[in-house]
């Protein structure tokens, strides 16, 4: 059955019917860690753009599955979504996919274990679902800021606007207030405050929300 999820991939428009949907798993568990569509040899050669999966296959004893192949690229596409789906929605393996039908975390994703924000408290370096069950990693907070050893700083801002969600919950709706707080601090022990994070003198970054 297809699911209703807009599927994952680009049709390139491929008059062909080689195209097949393959899966890798782990071989103790039987985990399937990544759901992919290809041709020729693309279930076995190295995927650059998922090293999330390459270093599952270098940790553990896995192997190749092809779930169904002579397909069309357009078949292939919706399969690949579909198996997808399955997993993330019935099944209790973790994912490396990056690439997901909307409305399904992928492998980016938080952990459900990361802390929930709290007002006036720094996030943590938060980890994936992938990171925590593979890799064994987990949440961590942030180190606590020496001003004596700080020469000059830059302030990181994702896309220059900080996340409604993150600003209520941490800054209470103030952002503003905080940010302006903190320059006042950092000039009044003569911290240089440098307009570009990549400036070649900087001692440390200062990260605005997540």
């Amino acid at each position: 059955m297809r699911t209703k999820y807009t599927p994952v991939g680009i049709n390139t428009g491929s008059p062909c019917h080689d195209f097949y949907v393959y899966e890798w798993y782990i071989c103790e568990t039987e985990e399937i860690f990544y759901v992919g569509k290809g041709r020729g040899d693309r279930y076995k050669e190295y995927h650059s753009n998922n090293l999330y999966a390459e270093q599952i296959r270098k940790l553990f004893n896995t192997d190749i599955k092809i779930i169904k192949d002579n397909l069309s690229e357009e078949d292939a596409i919706q399969l690949e979504t579909d198996e997808i789906v399955r997993i993330k929605m019935h099944t209790p393996y973790i994912l490396t996919n990056v690439a997901t039908p909307y409305g399904i975390p992928n492998a980016w994703s938080k952990s459900k274990t990361t802390p929930k924000l709290e007002f006036e408290k720094a996030p943590v370096l938060y980890t994936t679902d992938v990171e925590e069950h593979y890799f064994k990693m987990s949440s961590k907070s942030f180190s606590t800021i020496n001003l004596n050893k700080l020469g000059g700083l830059a302030f990181y801002e994702y896309n220059r606007e900080i996340n409604e969600t993150i600003n209520n919950a941490i800054y209470n709706g103030n952002y503003q207030k905080y940010y302006a707080e903190t320059l006042q601090l950092l000039k009044k022990h003569n911290v240089k405050i440098f307009s570009s994070q990549y400036a070649k003198s900087i001692s440390g970054w200062i990260i605005c929300g997540e």
